[in-house]
């Protein structure tokens, strides 16, 4: 019994200090250390543990491994070189708490929770320093420099930040220079002292160096151009040379050939006159014998066209008669009208008239129907009634009288424009038929238009001693040309005229038929003008 007591005690005492253990025991890791303060004193855990009463101690945790810090200035931000260049850079550093108890107990002085916490606590702490030593080292080196000697930037750099971070129990493990350039001038202040003298000593850097780009490739292209013209020289040389044998050699043939062919020739031409001359003897044979028989149609054309010309003219003159008997009739008929008009417009003004004349008359009736009424009523007011009945008779006398006058006004003024009309009922008549010919204008010249679109060649046989070639035979060809556009111009103005007087005498003319009566007429007209002089 006893020994299940003790075992019961020491199992209550095992597990009482395990919970005891379980909540104020802390273990150091490999990532992070600890620092307790407090009752006896500091004591520093980097790989073990400790016990942190709640009353007694205090416990800090301090990140032991390496924290990232990058450093990045660009634009109007950017650092300052010796020169006074903007230079853009970005750096990146990797720190970490010196792995001793006086470097974790420094740490957790100096930094305090923000040890523990994010990287971003730690480069708030470290940021300005390095800031300050990157520009420090900028400003002691040119943008050449600094591109040219990247490591020495970067050791110096590293250097004074390790300086610094000792003191805050740190240590530097390693540094980078990601990325340097000089800054854009669109991002800066042109107004800036610093910005403006590095812009000038850019653009002066930029522009010597292009000079002496520019000098370099002109220098190389001069050495191109000569060494390519030398030998285009010297390829034209060979050539030439090759040109002058090649030449030599084909004027030699040449003349051989030459001598062979004019032998060739020689015969071929005799050959050929003797053809031609047999050709030539059959074509004038050929053309002559046309000439006549072509004389020979037009002659019967002439005779047909002045048979038909007779029996139009016939036809034109008993259709003049015709139109003017009709238009007598018209004249007469358009009168007629007129007095009928006329009368009747006279018939209505007495119908108005009588109307007027019944109304005055009603009206009276109806003034001294009120006056007898009045005076039986008011006896008292007879002479006032009376006066005011005769005042209002004149009125209406007068208006009477306005509106007879009215109309008789406007009975006169219909008759005289009846009267005007007959007057000149051959100058109504003249302007309406003016109007009608414009009204038929453009048809007419559409008309006029369309024998010259059938026209598919024309052909000028000038014969000398014939007709119009007799008169106008000194005038050449430009006679023969104007004699040419003459016909066409009036047959295309005198075909529909024959057109419509065809239809009245039941023929229908042609553009070709219509154009050999043009013909016709311009060479008898041509005949009796020569009969005159």
């Amino acid at each position: 019994m006893i020994w299940f007591a003790a075992f019961i005690c020491a199992l209550v005492f095992l597990l009482i200090a395990i919970l005891f253990l379980k909540a104020f025991y802390q273990k150091a890791t490999r990532e992070m250390s600890l620092v307790r303060t407090g009752f006896g004193g500091q004591k520093v855990v980097i790989d073990g543990g400790c016990i942190a009463l709640p009353i007694l101690h205090q416990a800090q945790k301090v990140m032991m491994s390496a924290i990232p810090v990058t450093v990045v200035r660009r634009g109007d931000k950017s650092f300052i070189s010796k020169d006074h260049l903007r230079l853009d850079i970005e750096m990146s550093f990797e720190v970490r708490v010196t792995p001793t108890h006086d470097g974790v107990a420094t740490a957790a002085q100096a930094l305090g929770p923000r040890i523990a916490r994010s990287s971003d606590a730690l480069h708030e702490v470290l940021e300005s320093k390095i800031i300050d030593t990157i520009q420090a080292a900028s400003a002691a080196s040119t943008l050449e420099e600094i591109h040219e000697n990247r490591k020495a930037f970067t050791d110096e750099i590293a250097s004074a930040v390790s300086v610094f971070i000792e003191g805050l129990g740190l240590r530097l493990e390693s540094s980078s220079l990601l990325h340097l350039d000089q800054a854009a001038f669109a991002t800066l202040d042109e107004n800036n002292v610093f910005n403006a003298i590095g812009m000038r000593k850019v653009s002066e850097l930029v522009s010597r160096n292009r000079r002496e780009r520019i000098r370099i490739e002109t220098e190389a292209d001069i050495s191109v151009r000569e060494s390519r013209l030398a030998q285009v020289q010297r390829r034209l040389e060979l050539e030439r040379e090759e040109k002058e044998s090649e030449i030599s050699q084909q004027a030699y043939l040449t003349r051989l050939a030459a001598e062979t062919e004019a032998q060739s020739v020689q015969a071929k031409v005799k050959s050929s006159l003797m053809a031609e001359e047999t050709t030539l003897s059959k074509e004038r044979d050929i053309k002559a014998f046309k000439i006549e028989h072509d004389e020979t149609l037009r002659r019967k054309e002439m005779d047909a066209i002045r048979e038909l010309e007779g029996v139009k003219i016939d036809h034109a003159i008993f259709l003049a008669a015709k139109r003017a008997e009709e238009a007598k009739a018209k004249a007469a008929e358009e009168s007629s009208k007129s007095q009928v008009i006329l009368a009747a417009e006279a018939v209505h003004t007495e119908k108005e008239e009588a109307v007027a004349v019944r109304e005055e008359k009603i009206a009276l009736l109806r003034l001294r129907k009120e006056l007898s009424v009045k005076q039986e009523a008011a006896k008292n007011k007879a002479e006032t009634e009376k006066l005011l009945a005769e005042a209002d008779a004149r009125n209406v006398e007068v208006r009477a009288q306005a509106e007879k006058a009215r109309l008789q006004a406007e009975a006169e003024g219909l008759a005289a424009k009846i009267k005007a009309e007959n007057g000149l009922s051959d100058a109504v008549i003249s302007m309406r038929l003016e109007k009608r010919k414009l009204d038929r204008m453009p048809e007419i010249l559409g008309m006029m238009m369309k024998p010259v679109e059938k026209i598919d060649s024309i052909r000028i046989n000038q014969i000398g001693g014939l007709g119009n070639g007799a008169a106008n035979g000194g005038g050449g060809v430009d006679g023969a040309f104007g004699a040419a556009m003459d016909q066409i111009l009036g047959m295309a103005v005198r075909l529909p005229a024959m057109k419509q007087m065809g239809e009245e005498i039941g023929v229908d003319f042609d553009a070709n038929l219509a154009g050999r009566m043009a013909d016709y007429a311009n060479r008898i007209k041509s005949g009796d003008k020569t009969k005159k002089d």
